[in-house]
């Protein structure tokens, strides 16, 4: 609700489900989650790959947050945890070395090299 105003998590979990029955039954081909990381969610990447499959998706799909003009260049700093210079990066970098997210199912598409990073400097969750 804070991240999607006027969102309705429930609504959505519902929804979710709804697909995963498709999907289980094959009425449809793929069912994928996506997330978009940012300082507001990141700390929630492994609980969403549970969620995934609590809904029977294929897979989750983390992107890293991007600036689209939607915000300015400010408020778009405080969101970028990805950046080196965001005050909770190494922090990141923490959640970053869940072992739910190194799942066959889970595709950190633009994080992996955060993902590389957090393990050749050995942190632990």
């Amino acid at each position: 609700s804070e991240l999607r105003r006027g969102g309705e998590f429930q609504q959505l979990l519902s929804a979710l489900r709804f697909l995963g029955v498709l999907r289980k039954s094959g009425s449809i081909d793929q069912f994928r989650l996506d997330f978009v990381v940012q300082a507001r969610n990141y700390d929630q990447m492994g609980d969403f790959v549970d969620l995934s499959q609590r809904v029977n998706a294929d897979g989750v799909h983390f992107l890293r947050i991007r600036n689209w003009g939607n915000q300015s260049s400010e408020e778009f700093r405080e969101l970028d945890i990805c950046s080196a210079k965001h005050p909770d990066h190494a922090n990141f970098l923490r959640f970053m070395m869940d072992p739910r997210l190194a799942q066959r199912n889970v595709d950190l598409g633009n994080l992996t090299s955060f993902r590389r990073l957090a393990e050749a400097n050995a942190i632990e969750v």
